[in-house]
């Protein structure tokens, strides 16, 4: 009885950090002012075939737990301690990737195929540690740096190309300094 108060302890206490690093990462997410309309963009069939991809990984997810919830309140056989905890950690994995998936749906993060391609593998995992969100975080805030030296450079050029150019002077001007001088 004791050990499975320690370990419910545990849990709430890794639910919390969990929830906490969450919530940590959705504070660097929406990061639309840095890119607000660059020419590389994440729509149309790609993004309805990414998403996707990610659904599927939490539907995954969704029918990993109620197949742990059947095996934990089967009254044919009497649960174990191991398949109470197990179903706590699933619970916990299911929230963590609905949570990712909402944050980063929609969001400017996604014109990056490097944060595409870590929050797949992240989601087709069946566990996320803190290490995980943190190499994720610090790879979303190198892309979104990247993402807006990138519009940045392309403000610039656009503004250049707006700008009518330097006429070279005629030759009636080129007289009239000579003779002004």
């Amino acid at each position: 009885m004791r050990s499975c108060a320690i370990l419910n302890t545990g849990g709430m206490i890794m639910k919390f950090n969990f929830f906490y690093l969450l919530l940590t990462l959705t504070a660097f997410l929406p990061f639309h002012a840095a890119y607000a309309g660059g020419e590389k963009t994440f729509e149309g069939a790609e993004a309805q075939n990414y998403y996707q991809q990610l659904e599927n990984q939490i539907a995954k997810e969704e029918k990993h737990v109620k197949e742990l919830q059947a095996k934990a309140t089967d009254t044919t056989h009497m649960p174990m301690w191991i398949d109470k905890l197990e179903l706590e950690q699933a619970i916990i994995m299911l929230d963590v990737k609905k949570i990712l998936y909402n944050n980063f749906r929609n969001t400017p993060a996604l014109q990056s195929s490097l944060v595409r391609e870590k929050l797949l593998s992240l989601l087709s995992r069946e566990n996320i540690t803190q290490g995980d969100l943190a190499e994720l975080q610090s790879l979303a805030n190198s892309e979104k740096q990247h993402l807006y030296e990138e519009q940045r450079q392309q403000l610039q050029q656009q503004q250049q190309s707006q700008q009518p150019p330097k006429e070279a002077p005629q030759e009636n001007e080129i007289e009239m300094n000579i003779l002004h001088q």
